[in-house]
């Protein structure tokens, strides 16, 4: 696609991706500061299970985000019990699927997952 708009000499935005091609504009975004306001928020609230959905392992953006969940929980002094650690692929069939297998976890085993 990037040849089919440099031939009508088009500016292009594309997102997480750097590229020294003049026509080539990047946004990135910072995965780190994004969940740490999200995991912050939440434990403001008072929440201590929370869980993430995350995106196929294969993609760098959703590895990233991954490790921002982690380092965040680890931060505050939150456990994460790998039961709350749920991929998905970004469809809405993936994340009803992930909703629908955290909300089938028993609080139990949760719960003792936190406190081991």
């Amino acid at each position: 696609m990037i040849e089919v708009f440099r031939g009508r000499d088009l500016p292009i935005v594309v997102l997480d991706k750097e590229s020294p091609e003049p026509l080539l504009k990047t946004v990135c975004i910072d995965h780190m500061h994004g969940v740490r306001q999200a995991v912050q928020h939440l434990a403001a609230l008072g929440h201590v299970r929370i869980a993430l959905i995350t995106g196929p392992v294969r993609l760098r953006t959703a590895v990233a985000r991954k490790i921002a969940f982690q380092e965040c929980m680890k931060e505050i002094g939150l456990e994460i019990p790998p039961q709350l650690l749920v991929e998905g692929d970004h469809t809405l069939e993936a994340g009803m699927k992930a909703v629908s297998v955290l909300a089938g976890l028993p609080r139990s085993a949760i719960s003792s997952a936190l406190f081991e």
